[in-house]
């Protein structure tokens, strides 16, 4: 099947889910897969094992359509990072499962596929439904000017309007359990599928990064996270946040 015959039938697909009013879901192209929505029927009657070879077999079928995807997502955005002190990789070279790739300069673009051990953890181990898990394709835009970042997430949402379904800023105390704020978060969609993009300062990210460790740690864990994990995931979004103040200040920041 030809690429543009492919995308010609995704979105007839889309119309037909839009007409149904059942937009509801992320990846609407996934739940007009027959072999799917089978999948999720069966889904109880099977072991983990069954339905990790089952859903693997799956996502496998779909990795072309990820990569395209992810391409036109890639593209996209592009047109709308900013061009000043960029510096471009030359050529698309795939990554290893878990590994970001970028193009690096005053500003950073990062993005990926969701690797198939996440897919499978959030599936299989957590019970989310595919149709709804809205980063399968993500990225994030870390800015090292907080000002420069506010600019741009006010541009960005007026000239990307027509393919962002949703917006959030991460607010301080949104989330009482592991502390995470401070962030932008758009959902873009693309040819049946949502997207995720992650607006952040450099300093920030990194914070995030090792607070994500934590999140990473007990996600999938039935046991009491510890005080002490939780009062250091805070902790680190918290002097994450308040580093750029900090610095605009010409002040040091204990770690």
């Amino acid at each position: 099947m030809k690429k543009s015959e492919l995308k010609e039938i995704i979105k007839e697909l889309y119309a037909e889910v839009v007409n149904e009013n059942t937009l509801n879901e992320a990846n609407v192209a996934l739940q007009a897969d027959a072999e799917f929505r089978s999948f999720y029927a069966q889904f109880e009657r099977r072991t983990d094992d069954e339905n990790k070879r089952i859903f693997t077999a799956l996502i496998n079928k779909y990795m072309t359509t990820f990569r395209e995807v992810k391409d036109t997502y890639v593209k996209f955005m592009n047109k709308h990072i900013p061009k000043k002190g960029w510096y471009k990789v030359s050529r698309d070279v795939e990554v290893k499962p878990d590994k970001w790739k970028s193009t690096f300069g005053k500003y950073k673009f990062i993005y990926q596929i969701k690797s198939l051990k996440s897919m499978i953890d959030k599936v299989i181990k957590r019970g989310k439904d595919i149709f709804a898990i809205g980063d399968l394709i993500r990225g994030a835009v870390v800015f090292k000017n907080p000002e420069e970042l506010d600019m741009w997430v006010k541009t960005f949402r007026r000239r990307a309007s027509s393919k962002i379904t949703s917006y959030e800023f991460k607010k301080h105390g949104s989330d009482k359990t592991y502390g995470y704020y401070g962030t932008h978060h758009f959902t873009l969609h693309f040819d049946g599928f949502d997207t995720e993009l992650i607006v952040s300062t450099e300093k920030l990210w990194k914070y995030k990064e090792e607070a994500h460790n934590i999140y990473t740690k007990w996600r999938s864990s039935n046991k009491p996270i510890p005080k002490e994990d939780l009062a250091y995931s805070k902790h680190l979004f918290h002097i994450g946040n308040l580093r750029e103040i900090a610095e605009e200040n010409n002040e040091e920041v204990e770690l």
